[in-house]
């Protein structure tokens, strides 16, 4: 008995010491010359800044995940003057969301940023969506693609399942193994900070908003403890969180959207060409209370671009590090 509970105390520390400690993927590539591509081609970014657990590959711009779980992915381009930019970022040929770019005798410049739930060994690329003319050069870099795990997905423990299983309902030794399981699951538990917070959201359809209307990205891609509903992301558990929105207006019309909390600004994005689209994006770090409240609304009349195709407008929020309170003396 003596020497199956040590076995078994040995496997379980040695997966909540993976949990604990989980595998390190992130990588991140820009692109170094002019690129002019066709409909469905890749974007193969060239120059690799970092490639930690090696999922990136120069050769193709292909990214292929090594361990399941919840990556974050940026991508971000410039067109050339008068030249259109329309890229795509896509999982396993499943399409995700847009940037686009075009400005009349002009440069113009876009980015997006999406977080996904990934199997292992799904693949993630960019690819334009149409005729793109791509500015790079090695000393002007526009063009990245970036993406990094932010929690692991892990399995249940089935090695101890099976073994409690094969042993006698009756008997003392299955008793022992169930508590020494739960009493290393929960101690490792606690370590790896199980408590995972990610939304990712779209917008999908065109939207015209007078001021200080909410708005309600109706194609979740991501919502890992339900925290995100109609608009609002509704803060589960206190802590740092990261959070991102993007957007495109429609052509000729303004865009002007605000980061709210609890009803209090944050930051804003903004936008306007005549006769043109314009794309703008942002980013902050706020520190939550638990049930607080964070969302996009307009600060003005604002015209937005979507459709089922082309998700250009995103509002996506990661849990980066919980905040627990003290406990009182005794």
């Amino acid at each position: 008995m003596k020497t199956l509970l040590t076995l078994t105390s040995i496997y379980l520390l040695a997966v909540c010491t993976s949990a604990a400690d989980p595998q390190e993927v992130a990588f991140s590539a820009g692109l170094s010359h002019h690129e002019t591509l066709v409909a469905n081609k890749k974007v193969v970014y060239d120059t690799i800044f970092t490639n930690v657990g090696g999922a990136y590959n120069s050769n193709t711009g292909i990214f292929t995940c090594p361990t399941a779980g919840l990556y974050v992915f940026q991508f971000h381009a410039l067109s050339h003057s008068s030249g259109n930019m329309w890229l795509e970022l896509h999982q396993n040929y499943n399409y995700v969301a847009s940037i686009w770019g075009h400005i009349d005798n002009e440069y113009s410049a876009a980015g997006n940023s999406v977080i996904l739930r990934l199997a292992k060994d799904d693949q993630v690329f960019v690819q334009a969506a149409d005729q793109t003319d791509l500015y790079g050069t090695p000393q002007e870099i526009y063009g990245t693609f970036s993406g990094y795990l932010i929690s692991s997905i892990y399995e249940e423990f089935p090695a101890v399942v099976g073994l409690l299983l094969i042993v006698p309902e009756t008997s003392i030794m299955k008793t022992l193994l169930i508590l020494t399981s739960l009493c290393l699951l929960a101690v490792c538990t606690s370590a790896a900070d199980p408590q995972v917070v990610a939304f990712s959201a779209g917008l999908s359809q065109h939207l015209s908003l007078a001021a200080k209307k909410k708005v309600i990205y109706d194609t979740i891609f991501t919502n890992v403890g339900g925290g995100y509903n109609t608009g609002i992301f509704t803060c589960p558990t206190a802590g740092l969180y990261l959070f991102q929105f993007h957007a495109l207006s429609q052509s000729s019309g303004k865009m002007w959207l605000e980061l709210r909390h609890n009803d209090k600004y944050v930051a804003s994005t903004w936008g306007h060409i005549d006769n043109q689209y314009s794309t703008a994006g942002n980013s902050v770090i706020l520190k939550l209370a638990k049930d607080d409240k964070v969302f996009v609304q307009t600060a003005d009349q604002t015209d937005l671009y979507g459709t089922p195709e082309q998700i250009y407008g995103t509002f996506s929020g990661y849990l980066i590090s919980s905040i627990y309170e003290e406990f009182p003396a005794s």
